[in-house]
């Protein structure tokens, strides 16, 4: 300590001023050193809460678009329906094999929901399905889904004898993937 005491200014002054530059000084180096160890951990720290804060809001929009795109499902459902009832009270001698002759009944029958999806007629009773954008598909009894696709077959089996029915399914797209389909 004797040393040190060399090195100083022997004016209280100076001394004063050599303090008060060190301890202004002081700060600023600790400062300096804990940016450098801490600043990376930083930057992480703020990615990862940025990426959960928009993590956390696509789920709540997710929630949003979901029930919208179910509700504009449900009213496209509703109003085929409508339109169907009021056509076939307009044509009661027209049985289903005329009905799926008639263009006019299929444009009304089969319309697009979105950009995959598509209204279909199915006979509630039976579960045949009488009008399909793919032909192979009508006059076909869905009961044969039952296995290949049990959440399909499930929603479909609530439908049965004209009841209101809905929910997601899993469906195979042709190129081989899987997605969840609203019906």
């Amino acid at each position: 300590m004797i040393h040190l005491l060399k090195f100083l200014p022997n004016s209280f002054s100076a001394r004063l001023i050599i303090i008060t530059f060190l301890s202004g000084f002081l700060p600023v180096i600790i400062f300096t050193v804990l940016m450098n160890v801490f600043a990376n951990r930083f930057a992480v720290e703020t990615s990862l809460a940025v990426q959960q804060g928009q993590q956390n809001q696509w789920q709540r929009s997710k929630v949003i678009l979901d029930q919208m795109a179910e509700g504009f499902v449900r009213q496209k459902a509703m109003d085929v329906a409508l339109l169907v009832e009021l056509y076939l009270d307009a044509h009661p001698e027209m049985t289903v094999n005329d009905l799926q002759k008639d263009d006019k009944f299929r444009e009304i029958a089969l319309q697009p929901i979105g950009k995959t999806g598509h209204t279909i007629i199915q006979e509630a009773d039976t579960a045949i399905n009488r009008f399909h954008f793919t032909p192979q598909m009508e006059n076909r009894d869905f009961h044969q889904f039952s296995k290949s696709l049990p959440e399909f077959w499930s929603i479909l089996k609530k439908s049965l004898h004209g009841k209101y029915a809905r929910g997601y399914y899993r469906w195979k797209t042709p190129d081989g993937t899987f997605r969840d389909k609203f019906m």
